[in-house]
């Protein structure tokens, strides 16, 4: 809200080249505050009873990482996830893009725009992660958490092939970024906690950053080829949209149901130690 609020007011003034600075300094600042909290974490050791265990594997090489991921399905459906999850909503942010751009005329207006409407979207997922994600992730569990932005933007993207306005464009890409903000990266990082210390450590920033900006590439080069090349244009772009969105449903559905059972698993570990830890303390008492 904050970040939006300060460009929707400084970016008529500024222009939105000058902002990237604001932004930079920004930046900085985050730097800053996640060194402290390195430093007052270091000495602090966390205890994790995970089912999804890779002793056998040789995490310091980065082939050997890429082979764990292709070979777990855990693994691979979060990769997949991941991907689906990047390349879907820049299909979409293309069409927004498209949109705003007849509802403002020049950069710095389509700046504001946007960022006006950012911030009442924050407003709202302020609101949503309040008194709604942890409802959400308890009652209704990882798959609907992990697959609704997905359901979202596949039958808005149907709606706009028959209704092709400009209002469901918006509604579209403002629901998926309110509903990815809160509830499906509260999931997904919740998938995590079946894992081992070097799963999260080695692991995860394969998955988060190197596939992560892999999709974003590949998204850019398929609206391109979509709409320049083969001369499909937004329509090509829309079809493109909903395959990804309805291969990102799988995924999470599927993810969902693997979290599922390697979480019964680690419970189920937590229970066969705790008589031989209370065996062990009645000893040493």
């Amino acid at each position: 809200i904050l970040g939006s609020s300060i460009t929707c007011h400084l970016v008529q003034h500024l222009g939105s080249v000058n902002m990237t600075l604001v932004a930079a300094a920004i930046v900085v600042v985050t730097l800053v505050l996640f060194l402290v909290l390195e430093r007052c974490n270091k000495a602090h050791a966390t205890v994790r009873t995970a089912s999804l265990e890779v002793e056998h594997h040789d995490l310091s090489m980065f082939s050997e990482i890429l082979k764990l991921i292709f070979t777990n399905r855990f693994l691979c459906l979060l990769m997949m996830l991941v991907c689906f999850e990047r390349i879907t909503p820049d299909l979409v942010q293309f069409l927004y893009q498209e949109v705003l751009s007849k509802l403002a005329s020049g950069r710095d207006a389509i700046a504001a725009l946007d960022a006006n409407l950012e911030r009442w979207r924050g407003i709202g997922e302020l609101f949503v992660e309040f008194f709604f994600v942890s409802a959400l992730l308890r009652y209704l569990g990882t798959r609907i958490a992990l697959s609704s932005s997905a359901v979202t933007v596949l039958t808005g993207l149907a709606g706009f092939l028959m209704f092709p306005s400009p209002l469901i464009v918006l509604g579209i890409f403002h629901a998926d970024e309110g509903i990815r903000h809160s509830w499906f990266k509260a999931a997904k990082e919740l998938t995590y906690t079946v894992t081992s210390r070097d799963v999260l450590y080695r692991v995860k920033p394969i998955i988060e950053m190197f596939f992560y900006r892999f999709a974003r590439g590949l998204a850019g080069v398929l609206i391109y080829l979509v709409s320049s090349v083969m001369g499909y244009g937004y329509q090509g772009c829309v079809v493109v949209g909903m395959l990804a969105a309805g291969t990102w449903v799988f995924c999470g559905w599927q993810l969902g149901c693997e979290f599922r059972r390697l979480e019964k698993l680690a419970l189920h570990k937590v229970s066969q130690a705790l008589p031989v830890a209370s065996v062990q303390l009645q000893s040493v008492s």
